[in-house]
């Protein structure tokens, strides 16, 4: 999820529908003389694959090709089952289109606008030619008022009590849930939580109206109240300790199965975990810019309190040694992540953990497959749909040769791999001076949109701000900060546009500077071409006497200057009342 959904909004509602032909035909191809790894394991000799009607129709030794088909010459080549993530939150196209690119063919999504899900939910059970990856989705998450869900800026239905269960469970099947995603955070300082017996009540009702309960969990203790009460899975690995005996018995009895998500909790632990995807030049290659500034973001420091890269690692291998379906998933586009690329971030991460290459390829490929019933992909076999990923080098020997893309094939059709052109926004002319605002009228700025407050009372949080001018000329936030969000804030905003279709370039700047002085420590929150989601952000150098402050633009990282809609100074974290005042905004 994504800080882009909380400053302006998501027209899912209005959003191009996918392309796919109308007639429902598949495409063909002939591989010839290639390796296969089936979704279990490398058949032992190279064979034929004939796909015809976007499916699987034949798998041999010495096939023949039918007249007029495309052949591919498979010496040296691997065909592996187009990969599955287990764990995504899709948002916009961009979350559907680009999955492919990296061989990425089914996303299975834990929490997204319904009516999203709804208009891509006629590709997934066709075989037309398409653009787009097929979606699978829980629709709305089952969380509390004020719980992890909540915060980002989508009204959304929220349960209270174990009595509700039913109809909850009931309205969300009708929205179109494949399955329900349940969050139970009970330790989470700052946010609220399902009980216990809530938590059993919304799995039993799935259940009991025939589908499946997954749990979002960050702790053990968490993990085993979530088994216990019949969970068929978890959608992360819990971070901050590894698991005790007593934990690992009853998951290896409980039939559940586990989505590691290692990208994001090695993120969250402090790793720069996307710089494996963006320094891989098989990858890199094909992502663009917005997906370059969210393998650069980086969580905030003080989630490494809570998550830690040993302990998930270490469940994730002692689970995996019990038996215990392990998933890859990578809860993209949290920070460090991206769709389709940090799969195979995902892969090798799961490999640290224990798994040999094989077995991290069928955590991709046929594990989900089974885990979520579908039975129509995950692995290559005769009736299947011809989803495959055609790689140049072997990726049960070594698992970051899933990289190794020589295509990927949708339905039987080649996915045409380019990166798409960046999505223009209006340019703004460089500014005269670089002064951004003065202030001495009034609370306008050189953009023509005026300084406005934000808080995250946007995303359901309590943060409070009051924008006003003061009769000297200046800018002034006030307001209390609510550590009650995960991720507080409060301060002053501003943007090129109201709906993020302008932007400036700022690459001939290197300091934004200004006067200013806080009672609080302050925030700056950059919005670029890279970082259009989650912001670039450093501390401001700020003082409660009246002075002079200025931010070195250029050490942010993951921020792109050539392409700006927007920036913020914000209060946040520690909690209590704040009062800060700028002028003179300049960039130099």
């Amino acid at each position: 999820m994504t800080y882009r959904a909380l400053l302006c909004t998501l027209a899912l509602s209005a959003a191009a529908l996918p392309y796919y032909a109308s007639a429902q035909t598949g495409g063909a191809v002939f591989f010839d003389d290639v390796s296969v790894f089936d979704g279990e394991k490398m058949r032992p000799r190279t064979v034929d694959v004939l796909v015809e009607d976007g499916r699987i129709e034949r798998i041999g030794r010495r096939l023949k090709a039918p007249a007029g088909l495309d052949v591919v010459d498979g010496d040296g080549l691997f065909l592996i089952p187009g990969l599955i993530d287990s764990h995504v939150h899709a948002f916009g196209e961009d979350a559907l289109e680009a999955p492919l690119r990296f061989g990425v063919t089914t996303q299975m999504d834990m929490f997204t606008d319904p009516s999203f899900a709804a208009a891509h939910r006629p590709q997934r059970d066709g075989v037309a030619k398409t653009d787009h990856a097929d979606l699978y989705s829980a629709g709305t998450l089952i969380t509390s008022a004020g719980g992890h869900g909540t915060q980002f800026g989508m009204a959304i239905p929220t349960i209270e009590s174990a009595d509700q269960a039913e109809s909850f469970v009931r309205d969300r099947l009708a929205e179109g849930s494949d399955y329900i995603k349940v969050v139970y955070e009970p330790q989470w300082a700052g946010m609220t939580s399902i009980d216990r017996a809530t938590l059993a009540a919304v799995i039993a009702a799935a259940h009991d109206q025939g589908a499946m309960a997954v749990v979002h969990v960050s702790r053990l203790e968490d993990a085993r109240h979530a088994l216990e009460a019949g969970a068929d899975g978890l959608v992360h690995v819990f971070a901050d300790q590894a698991p005790d005996e007593a934990l690992l018995d009853l998951a290896e009895k409980s039939g559940a199965f586990v989505v590691a998500t290692l990208a994001v909790e090695d993120g969250a632990s402090g790793s720069p975990v996307g710089e494996d995807a963006s320094r891989d030049p098989r990858l890199a290659a094909f992502l663009t810019p917005p997906q370059e500034g969210q393998l650069a973001a980086r969580f905030p420091p003080q989630m490494a309190a809570v998550f830690s890269s040993e302990a998930a690692h270490a469940a994730v291998r002692a689970l995996h040694e019990r038996g215990v379906p392990i998933l890859a998933g990578t809860d993209a586009p949290n920070p460090g992540t991206t769709y389709g690329a940090s799969l195979h971030t995902e892969l090798k991460l799961l490999t640290e953990a224990g798994l040999t290459p094989e077995e991290a390829l069928r955590a991709a490929t046929s594990a989900p497959a089974d885990a979520f019933g579908l039975e129509d992909r995950g692995r290559i076999e005769k009736g299947l749909r011809a989803d495959l990923v055609l790689l140049s080098a072997d990726p049960t020997k070594d698992v970051t040769n899933s990289r190794a893309i020589e295509a990927v094939y949708k339905n039987g059709y080649e996915v045409d791999r380019s990166v798409p052109e960046p999505q223009a926004t209006q340019a703004v002319d460089a500014l005269p001076g670089g002064l951004i605002a003065d202030f001495g009228q009034d609370l306008s700025t050189a953009y023509g949109v005026p300084v406005m407050g934000t808080s995250d009372e946007m995303a359901g949080g309590k943060s409070t701000v009051a924008v006003s001018h003061t009769d000297d000329g200046r800018a002034r936030a006030s307001g209390a900060v609510s550590t009650e969000f995960p991720f507080p804030w409060a301060g002053l905003g501003v943007f090129l546009s109201f709906d993020g279709t302008r932007s400036a370039d700022w690459s001939g700047y290197s300091t934004l500077r200004f006067e200013g002085r806080s009672d609080h420590p302050l925030t700056l929150m950059l919005f670029t071409k890279t970082s259009p989601q989650t912001p670039a952000m450093a501390s401001v150098p700020i003082g409660e006497a009246w002075g002079s402050v200025s931010v070195d633009l250029a050490a942010i990282s993951g921020a792109d200057l050539s392409d700006v809609w927007g920036f913020a100074i914000t209060a946040g974290r520690p909690a209590g009342d704040f009062e800060f005042e700028v002028d003179d905004l300049t960039l130099e």
